[in-house]
């Protein structure tokens, strides 16, 4: 087994470790639930604050890691996500990062491939992958986004999203994801 796809099961596993609380949620959700359901609004406000929860515990690993504050040009930016990703963990702004995901999903969605979840939904993804120092992120971001949607049933390039999962994931990732979701 190469490197890279060892690296990667060690990040998919503990991506899942940590979206495997989302997982639960969502299968929380399709039970009946005794009291009233929660506004959108408070729904979204939860979810930005577990965002801004995951990006301050970022901020603290640039921060004891010694990584220099840095500032550069948006097309530079986007120059670089089109090579690696890891400069997606040493953004500070969330705009930024919302504004990154919303264009790399209009982007796919220009190819023929929809991704509905939002762009807090995948803020929290991703940044969780960053806290775990995983290899993916010497990817495109186009790759690292595309990993994240198929783990989560969110690719939707026209094929079966099981069939998907199962080629980008791999037999044993894709077995855990599945249960991930059968719970």
């Amino acid at each position: 087994m190469n490197k890279f796809n060892v690296t990667v099961m060690i990040l998919s596993g503990t991506f899942l470790i940590t979206a495997d609380a989302m997982a639960g949620g969502a299968a929380a959700r399709r039970r009946p639930m005794p009291q009233p359901q929660q506004q959108p609004q408070q729904v979204m406000a939860q979810k930005l604050e577990a965002q801004k929860q995951l990006h301050d515990q970022i901020l603290q690993k640039q921060d004891e890691s010694g990584a220099p504050d840095e500032e550069m040009e948006f097309d530079q930016l986007w120059q670089e996500l089109a090579v690696s990703s890891e400069i997606w963990t040493r953004l500070v702004d969330r705009q930024i990062k919302a504004l990154i995901i919303e264009t790399y999903i209009d982007w796919y969605r220009e190819q023929g491939i929809m991704i509905r979840k939002s762009q807090i939904d995948y803020m929290i993804m991703i940044d969780s992958l960053a806290l775990q120092q995983s290899g993916i992120f010497n990817q495109p971001f186009q790759n690292v986004l595309k990993f994240v949607a198929v783990m989560e049933y969110d690719f939707d390039n026209g094929t079966d999203k099981d069939q998907l999962a199962r080629q980008i994931l791999g037999p044993q990732l894709y077995e855990y994801n599945r249960q991930r979701f059968a719970r």
